[in-house]
């Protein structure tokens, strides 16, 4: 079992843990009814049997820091050191300070580390995806574009000038890796990162939305059990029936004890006006994301009417050689960015089919994508 203690020593809270969880680990977070308690450090049974623990300034790991706070939605608390060691040899880090020059002052950031439990599991390609989606989420479209060296792409200063014209301040991406790579545990991990850490110090993301076909709910709950097992990471989670639904939504927004929702594209439909009337979203990640690739249909439409632009989209099917769907994910990820609908043919679609139809008379290729990697990452999967 695992007690909690008021300062003052008494007992205030216990949980019966399951045998996988008792090993408790430097960070590890806990949910214990309405609070969420997380290990600061270890003490020897005799310095707690003594109470010294107890006494601020007595603790020799470091400064004594609150372990436990009740979740609302308020102000993050600002860290004033890196949440896990940027140094560690085996550290992924995701931003050192000093790294984007003009972007962010050194002096008033921090780096942002990924938790080292997912360090040890995530592939190569996975960390890849996780960089992708902290530099589109955390920087923006425009920081990127003005700061070549975060698109982690070869572009030369003509494509770079294109992208300057007219940009917008997007916060959104695309991850569209082939199914198998691995693409809900390196948003997990994204996901995860953003919840305690930003290079300003505490969270980014207080609150996150992830939307999922109905057949997919109960998988990104078992992968969130499979990987942070069933203490660190209580996801609330939308579905039964409709009365059932209605109620866990208005407990989200009333108790405030979950930081993530899932929920199903049909369910967030059904429930639109509810959900959108009380929208605190700070992040939302659309899984099979083609869903959506049809800026006409009522899902698109209430999907996008979400105030967040801290947008992810995950696909194995991006685009499908039809550029009018990659204009919808596009325009859901990064709104206006390539204009309306029909400025997009004008000056996108109609272009380059033709192109296209007089490179194919002439028997070569075109490459339609060249000018919009910088919003999209795809991989071929490795074996």
């Amino acid at each position: 079992k695992a007690f909690l203690y008021k300062p003052n020593g008494k007992l205030f809270r216990e949980l019966s843990l399951k045998p996988k969880e008792s090993i408790m680990l430097d960070g590890q977070l806990l949910l214990m009814g309405s609070w969420e308690v997380e290990l600061v450090a270890n003490f020897s049974e005799a310095k707690f049997q003594s109470g010294s623990i107890f006494v601020s300034g007595n603790v020799e790991e470091g400064p004594l820091r609150p372990v436990v706070s009740k979740y609302k939605k308020s102000k993050p608390i600002k860290l004033t050191a890196p949440r896990h060691n940027p140094d560690n040899p085996n550290s992924i880090v995701l931003y050192r300070p000093g790294t984007i020059p003009g972007l962010a002052p050194p002096n008033k950031t921090m780096a942002v580390v990924l938790d080292p439990r997912l360090a040890t599991i995530l592939h190569p390609h996975q960390v890849a995806a996780v960089h992708f989606m902290f530099d589109c989420v955390v920087w923006g479209l425009a920081a990127k574009v003005n700061h070549p060296q975060l698109l982690g792409g070869d572009f030369d200063a003509d494509c770079l000038n294109i992208l300057k014209d007219d940009i917008v301040d997007g916060h959104g991406c695309v991850l569209a890796d082939h199914m198998g790579l691995g693409k809900t545990l390196s948003t997990l991990s994204f996901l995860w990162t953003l919840l305690f850490q930003s290079p300003w110090g505490g969270a980014l993301v207080d609150t996150a939305l992830i939307l999922t076909p109905t057949s997919l709910v109960k998988n990104w709950v078992n992968e969130i059990s499979r990987w942070f097992g069933d203490q660190r990471f209580v996801p609330c989670v939308v579905q039964g029936s409709r009365s059932k639904v209605i109620k866990t939504i208005r407990q989200w927004f009333s108790t405030r004890e979950h930081r993530v929702m899932i929920i199903s594209f049909e369910q967030f439909r059904s429930h639109s006006e509810l959900l959108l009337r009380h929208d605190n979203f700070d992040l939302v990640i659309c899984d099979e994301a083609h869903r959506i690739k049809n800026t006409k249909i009522q899902t698109t439409e209430v999907i996008s009417k979400l105030k967040t632009r801290k947008r992810v989209l995950l696909t194995g099917t991006p685009i499908q050689n039809n550029l009018m769907e990659f204009y919808a994910m596009m325009n859901f990820v990064n709104p206006t960015y390539f204009g309306t609908e029909n400025q997009f043919k004008t000056l996108y679609l109609q272009p380059l089919e033709k192109a296209k139809a007089a490179a194919l008379r002439a028997g070569k290729s075109l490459d339609e994508m060249e000018t919009l990697d910088p919003i999209i990452a795809f991989r071929s999967k490795m074996l």
